[in-house]
């Protein structure tokens, strides 16, 4: 499944313009993506990730475009929700209600900030009219004050979707929480043995509301630290502002990986969320392409020397792809699916996908497994790919002795090597047995390889004399036998073979091509093994037994009688 949404990305990427898709308002992509956090609620296996996920689709990826601090704040309570106060003191039950400061249990208190941070209002609420039964009748006025707006503030975010009219009205109320503040401080008695004023809980209430960070700071945890400061000091922050202000607030969040994962993801650092996740492969790759899908995530090498052992130096991320992709073929012989992922990974994809398959390419795999991985290259015209396939392909189809179709595959290849030592072997069969066979002519790529192009252009006139071609049988040998590619010996074959064309009563030859023809003649004939060579390439191909001389002197006299008859020009 989560390889379905990833082939899906990576096609999209492929097939449109990368420019299309460098902004998450697509609303397309951001669709597709969103499919990996449905996966998060479906599998057992991967449900602890949902917070990184969720947190990701919120921020980076939304489906609608609702304000930040509302997304982080419902996030936050998803995942790491908070008990009310009823809910506390059930769990407190065995603890004396009345320990407290003096003005209220101190946990209620403590509750009452964290569901402010988080912008739980109405819980909020709750744990102040709580708290009122336990304070003197001034600090109780304080604390109604305190209720009074915090619903005032719960009403004014009812016009978030006006942020003009949300500013103006959010400024004008933040403007009277300071007023509240400042006042309620300074009515503080303040008798020899009083605590600190910012020990004081009401004036750690009123400090979240009128937008004091450095008392803010002291309550809750990073994340209601964060919610907090969006709420009620910078509202209506940009991503990047989010991003910023992470960076500058001390996370607490020990050594949860979760926990760190998402701060670094708050924080857009996101080469340290993918090392808090190092172990999680599956996340990196899915993940991390998503992001880089949508533009959020990837750096700007341009200019810097990013080569290394011959690979490009890439993102982190590439890495994690890679080994997932080598993690999913060997462990779940996902082949194919492992190239499609080796394929987004840029400059390296097919210097990663040679890595995967290994020299010579999945030995143990049948011939369909590589035809498949073919078609996959094909598609995404992976052409080194497809080179080293065909000549994989050649190989197999050399050993099974179907040389036809491995010469194919090595044309394909552009496998000139294989091609060169193949025409040597075609040569050499055809000079032993007198047969000419397997041999691919209709094939441009082949005539790459000028050993191979001189056996087609050799089969070509083979096949003009076998159909009593004379005069094209003619002009294809001027040409053979001034080829430097032809093996030894050849002179002599074509000397034979240009009997049937001298016995003709036409001339095919003018008088300076005829005494060249009797030059060469005479240079084979005086080698003595030549002559036993000729006397059995004859026997192959004429299937008559005749003598060396016999056949000597045959190819003298019909050269000597063409030479005398010639015309000067043809």
């Amino acid at each position: 499944m989560s390889f379905d949404i990833f082939s899906e990305i990576f096609s999209h990427l492929y097939f449109h313009e990368r420019d299309n898709f460098n902004h998450i308002e697509n609303s397309e992509m951001i669709d597709i993506v969103t499919r990996f956090i449905d996966l998060t609620h479906d599998y057992a296996n991967i449900q602890e990730q949902q917070p990184i996920w969720d947190l990701c689709g919120r921020l980076y990826f939304p489906e609608s475009s609702n304000d930040l601090t509302t997304e982080l704040s419902e996030w936050l309570n998803m995942y790491y929700p908070l008990a009310s106060v009823d809910e506390r003191r059930e769990e407190e039950e065995d603890e004396e209600l009345e320990e407290h400061n003096g003005i209220g249990p101190t946990w209620v208190w403590e509750l009452a900030r964290q569901h402010l941070l988080r912008g739980n209002l109405d819980d909020a609420i709750e744990a102040l009219e709580f708290l009122r039964q336990f304070v003197t009748a001034h600090e109780r006025e304080a604390a109604n004050e305190l209720i009074d707006s915090i619903h005032e503030f719960s009403e004014l975010r009812s016009s978030l979707d006006n942020q003009g009219t949300y500013i103006e009205k959010w400024t004008a109320w933040s403007e009277q929480c300071k007023e509240k503040y400042y006042r309620y401080k300074f009515s503080i008695p303040l008798p020899e043995d009083a605590q600190d004023e910012k020990d004081d809980e009401i004036v750690l209430i009123y400090s979240i509301l009128a937008g004091d960070e450095d008392l803010l700071l002291r309550c809750g945890n990073f994340f209601e630290q964060l919610v907090g400061i969006l709420l009620f000091i910078r509202p209506l922050s940009s991503l990047s502002d989010l991003n910023q202000l992470a960076e500058k607030l001390q996370a607490n969040v020990d050594k949860d990986i979760i926990l760190n994962t998402c701060t670094a993801i708050i924080r857009g650092c996101f080469d340290d969320a993918f090392q808090y996740q190092r172990n999680n492969i599956w996340l990196q790759t899915h993940l991390g392409y998503s992001l880089v899908a949508l533009g959020i995530y990837g750096k700007d090498t341009k200019g810097l020397n990013n080569r290394r052992n011959g690979q490009t130096v890439m993102d982190p991320i590439y890495y994690g792809i890679q080994e997932y992709a080598s993690m999913i073929a060997d462990k779940y012989n996902m082949w194919n699916e492992a190239v499609i992922y080796l394929t987004s990974c840029l400059d390296n994809k097919e210097i990663w996908i040679k890595q995967l398959l290994g020299n010579p390419p999945l030995p143990s795999k049948d011939i369909n497994q590589l035809l498949s991985i073919l078609d996959i290259a094909r598609e995404y015209k992976l052409f080194e790919i497809q080179r080293f396939i065909h000549k994989a392909l050649g190989q197999r189809y050399e050993q099974d002795k179907n040389i036809q179709q491995a010469t194919i595959e090595y044309g394909k290849a552009q496998d000139l090597s294989s091609l060169d030592r193949l025409s040597d072997v075609l040569f050499t069969g055809y000079l032993n047995d007198g047969k000419l066979k397997d041999i691919v002519t209709d094939m441009e790529e082949l005539k790459q390889s000028p050993r191979y192009a001189a056996l087609i252009r050799y089969r070509q006139f083979r096949d003009h004399l076998e159909n009593k071609e004379w005069k094209d049988a003619a002009q294809v040998l001027k040409e053979l036998l001034t080829n430097k590619n032809l093996p030894p010996q050849f002179e002599s074959v074509l000397l034979v073979d240009n009997l049937d064309v001298l016995q003709d009563s036409k001339h095919y030859y003018d008088a300076s091509r005829l005494f060249n023809m009797i030059q060469v003649f005479k240079q084979v004939i005086q080698v003595p093994s030549n002559q036993t060579f000729i006397a059995d390439y004859y026997r192959s191909v004429k299937h008559i037994d005749l003598s060396p001389t016999i056949i000597t002197a045959k190819i003298r006299e019909q050269l000597a009688y063409k030479a005398a008859t010639a015309p000067v020009i043809i």
